[in-house]
C-alpha cells in the first residue's frame, strides 16, 4: 500500500515540476528554445511565388507578360491581378517558401532568381518566380512547438533529479539490494 501512495507522490511532483510546467511555463520554453535553436535546424528552403495555369495556351502566353512586369518591380499580387484583367484567363497565386523533396515541381526547377518554368505537375501548368533562395538556419519556435516542450520537459526533469542529487545523499544498502536481485531471478 505504501508503495502505491509514494507511486502517486511521485506522479504527482513530477506533473508539477516537469510535465504541467512545461505546457505553462512559456517564457522558460521561449529562453530554453533560444538557448537550444541551433539544435532544431531547418533545411534550405526557396523562397517563391507559384503561378498555375490550366493549359499550356495560358502558360504559354502569359509567361513574358509576367518577366517583364517582374522586371518592371511589379509584386506578385498586382502582377496576378494585371493578368486576370488583361488575358482573362484561369491563373492562381501561391507564394511560399519550398524546402527540397517535398513539392516534385519545385524540385524540377533552377533554384536561383528568375521566372522558371513551365512544369505540368498535378494537372496544372507552373510557371515559378525564385525570389530567394535562404540557408539553413533554426526553425521557428512554433513549428518545433511539440519536439521543443518534449525536450524541456527532460531538460526540467534532468535539471530536478541534478538539483535532488546535490540536497540529498543517495544510500544504497547492498544487502537490500542483493536480496531484490535474487528475488527477481
Amino acid at each position: 500500500m505504501r508503495e502505491y501512495h509514494d507511486g502517486i507522490l511521485l506522479f504527482e511532483l513530477t506533473d508539477q515540476k516537469i510535465w504541467s510546467r512545461a505546457l505553462t511555463d512559456t517564457l522558460g520554453l521561449a529562453q530554453y528554445y533560444e538557448a537550444n535553436k541551433y539544435n532544431y535546424m531547418g533545411e534550405e528552403t526557396l523562397k517563391a511565388a507559384v503561378y498555375a495555369f490550366q493549359d499550356l495556351d495560358a502558360v504559354t502566353s502569359a509567361r513574358e507578360i509576367i518577366r517583364e512586369m517582374i522586371i518592371n518591380g511589379m509584386e506578385d499580387e498586382a502582377i496576378l491581378e494585371n493578368l486576370l484583367k488583361t488575358l482573362e484567363i484561369q491563373v492562381d497565386l501561391r507564394q511560399a517558401n519550398f524546402t527540397g523533396g517535398k513539392q516534385p515541381a519545385i524540385d524540377e526547377i533552377t533554384w536561383s532568381p528568375g521566372l522558371r518554368g513551365p512544369v505540368f505537375y498535378d494537372n496544372e501548368y507552373l510557371l515559378v518566380r525564385v525570389i530567394e533562395k535562404l540557408p539553413p538556419g533554426p526553425k521557428k519556435m512554433e513549428e518545433i512547438r511539440g519536439l521543443l516542450i518534449a525536450d524541456y520537459q527532460q531538460y526540467l526533469e534532468d535539471s530536478w533529479v541534478e538539483e535532488l542529487k546535490n540536497r540529498y545523499e543517495v544510500f544504497v544498502d547492498r544487502n537490500v539490494l542483493r536480496q531484490v536481485q535474487l528475488a527477481i531471478e
